[in-house]
């Protein structure tokens, strides 16, 4: 059985959506909520619109770590901006999978690049509104859904 740790170890770049952004998306003229959304609602928004598709929307250094990996092995966010290190140092990437052939335990450290699409800032948007109105981050608007579903990495490389 194949057990994967993902770690990001460093942001290197800022949120896709400012707070001026959100604030003015959900009509919010007060600073009151301020911290609540530039702390909580933006980063799990972003986080889950990033769980959701695959896709990075900030530029990040991650650290993944797989025990009894499969021969072919998928990097948890794409597109990737550069490999830092390797382990072992005979795994090759193509299509944005790692062929290990061996089958041996991998450690990766590589840089996602920001890739944001109007329709991923979008979709940001329209959970921060409705998390922000309902305070209900269980519930997902179906048009999140609908908005990112020609995104998702799966349909990258098909």
């Amino acid at each position: 059985m194949q057990r994967t740790t993902t770690k990001i170890t460093e942001y290197l770049s800022g949120e896709p959506v400012q707070l001026h952004e959100a604030k003015a998306y959900i009509r919010v003229f007060h600073n009151n909520d301020d911290n609540y959304i530039s702390s909580t609602l933006i980063p799990a928004a972003r986080s889950y619109l990033e769980q959701l598709t695959g896709v990075s929307v900030m530029e990040k250094r991650i650290l993944v770590s797989v025990k009894t990996a499969r021969t072919e092995f998928m990097l948890p966010q794409w597109p990737v901006k550069q490999i830092e290190t390797v382990s072992p140092d005979t795994l090759t990437e193509a299509d944005g999978y790692l062929d290990n052939t061996a089958g041996t335990d991998i450690e990766i450290e590589y840089i996602t690049e920001a890739y944001i699409l109007p329709q991923i800032k979008q979709a940001i948007l329209n959970l921060i509104g409705h998390w922000y109105i309902t305070r209900d981050m269980s519930e997902v608007p179906d048009s999140v859904y609908i908005m990112v579903q020609q995104i998702k990495r799966s349909t990258w490389f098909a």
